[in-house]
C-alpha cells in the first residue's frame, strides 16, 4: 500500500527505548539534547510578541507565492544589518526550512538526481532525499583542532547527477562555519559543473568566537544559490512557522528560478499571514532575547571547556550553533556510553553515529539548557568516563 520511498525502520533504538521507559515511570530526566528554546527557560517579551499579532489586517487574506512584501522587506532589512543588499523580489517565505529544502529540490533535481551533504551532519537530509526521490552523497569534513570542508571529497563524489552542493553555515553538529577560501573554491567546482548552492544558515548569528567573524558567504559569486533561515532559531520562535529562501547568482539564473519557484509556492501557500505581518515587530522585540541565548550558550561552552581539562573526555572546538561534540574514551562506543550514562544517571545524550560520526566515541550535547541543568549533566558525564 505504501511507496518504496517511506520503508523506513521506525522501530526504536536501545537509547529511544530506554527515554520512554524512564518517562513513563516518572523519572526526571536531564535532557541534553533539548533544542527547543521555549523549554529551555528563556524570558520572551510576551507583551510585544502578542501586541505584534494584535493587527486587524490578519483577518484579511491575500494570498502571494513569494510571501507579502512587507514581510519580505523585514528579511531584506534583516541582511542590511549585515551589510548585504537583497532585493525583496528575490525572498521566497515558506513556513519551515524543511519545506524550504523541498522546493528547491524539486526545482532543481529529478528523480534519482543527487544532492552533495557535509558528514558528519544532520540526519534530515537523509529522509528529506528520500522523500523528494533523490539520492544522498556525502563530502567529508576533517579536524585539526578546528573543523575543515575536505575540498577533494567535494571533487570526488560529484557524478554526472549531481544538482546541489548544501553548505551549513554553521554545521550542526560540529559548529564549524563556512571559511571564506572553501567557499570560493566550492563556486569555483560548482560554476564549473553547473551546480547550484545551498547555504543553510539557520545558526549563523550565533557566534561563540570573538576573534573573528563568519564569513559572509552572501557576497560570493556563485551561478545560482539559495540562502535559507527563519524565526526558528533566528528569533528563538519554532511554533510561528516563518522561514525563506534568498535567491542569489547571474540575473538569468536567478530570474528563471523564481519565476518558477512561484508555480511552486503557489501550489502549496503556507506561509502563515498573521506570522509575516508580525514579522516587522517581531525582529527588534526578540533581538535582546536572541542575545540572552547567546550569552548562554558562551557560558555552557566556557563550562564545557574548562570543566573537562585533565578529564578523559576531549571536547571539539566549535565556532557557532548550539551543539557541542565530546570524545569520550574508547573503551565504550558512542550508543553504549549514551545508555551507561542515561540509564545510570538519568542524562540524556546524543550519540556520535546519529550525525554520522566516523569517531565512534563522540556524544553530542545542546548547549541551550538551562546552566545549573548543563553543567549539573557535564559533571556527570564527567564522573561516567573517569
Amino acid at each position: 500500500m505504501f511507496s518504496n520511498r517511506v520503508k523506513w525502520d521506525v522501530s526504536s533504538n536501545k537509547i529511544s527505548s530506554l527515554l520512554q521507559k524512564k518517562l513513563q515511570q516518572g523519572e526526571e530526566i536531564n535532557d541534553l539534547t533539548e533544542s527547543n528554546p521555549t523549554k529551555c527557560g528563556f524570558t520572551y517579551p510576551e507583551n510585544e510578541i502578542i501586541k505584534a499579532f494584535s493587527d486587524k489586517s490578519i483577518l484579511q487574506y491575500t494570498p502571494e507565492p513569494r510571501g507579502i512584501l512587507p514581510a519580505r522587506r523585514v528579511i531584506s532589512n534583516y541582511y542590511q544589518t549585515r551589510g548585504v543588499e537583497i532585493n525583496p523580489n528575490n525572498i521566497i517565505i515558506t513556513a519551515s526550512t524543511s519545506e524550504a529544502y523541498t522546493f528547491i529540490f524539486r526545482l532543481l533535481c529529478n528523480a534519482g538526481d543527487e544532492i552533495l551533504v557535509p558528514c558528519p551532519s544532520y540526519p534530515l537530509f537523509e529522509h528529506l532525499s528520500q522523500i523528494n526521490d533523490i539520492c544522498l552523497s556525502r563530502y567529508n569534513l576533517y579536524y585539526d583542532f578546528e573543523w575543515h570542508i575536505d575540498i577533494s571529497s567535494i571533487e570526488t563524489a560529484i557524478s554526472d547527477r549531481t544538482k546541489i552542493i548544501i553548505l551549513l553555515h554553521p554545521n550542526n553538529p560540529t559548529g564549524s562555519y563556512v571559511k571564506q577560501d572553501e567557499f570560493e573554491q566550492i563556486c569555483k567546482i560548482a560554476n564549473m559543473k553547473d551546480i547550484a548552492i545551498i547555504v543553510d544558515e539557520v545558526f549563523y548569528p550565533f557566534n561563540l568566537e570573538t576573534r573573528r567573524e563568519p564569513a559572509n558567504l552572501l557576497k560570493g559569486h556563485p551561478k545560482l544559490m539559495f540562502t535559507l533561515n527563519g524565526i526558528s532559531k533566528l528569533l528563538a520562535l519554532p511554533q510561528l512557522k516563518i522561514s525563506w529562501i534568498v535567491i542569489a547568482g547571474k540575473p538569468t539564473y536567478v530570474q528563471s528560478a523564481l519565476e518558477k519557484m512561484d508555480v511552486i509556492s503557489d501550489c502549496y501557500l503556507s506561509a502563515s499571514t498573521p506570522s509575516m505581518l508580525a514579522l516587522q515587530q517581531l525582529m527588534p522585540a526578540c533581538s535582546q532575547l536572541r542575545n540572552s541565548i547567546i550569552e548562554r550558550l558562551k557560558t555552557n561552552y566556557k563550562f564545557l571547556k574548562e570543566s573537562l581539562i585533565s578529564s578523559s573526555i576531549t571536547p571539539y572546538n566549535v565556532e557557532g550553533g548550539w551543539y557541542s561534540p565530546i570524545k569520550l574514551p574508547r573503551i565504550h562506543n558512542d550508543e553504549d556510553w549514551a545508555i551507561k550514562i542515561l540509564d545510570r544517571y538519568n542524562v540524556f545524550v546524543h550519540p556520535g553515529y546519529f550525525f554520522d560520526f566516523t569517531d565512534d566515541s563522540t556524544l553530542v550535547v545542546c548547549m541551550l539548557k538551562e546552566v545549573n541543568a548543563f553543567q549539573k549533566g557535564i559533571n556527570i558525564i564527567k564522573k561516567v568516563a573517569g
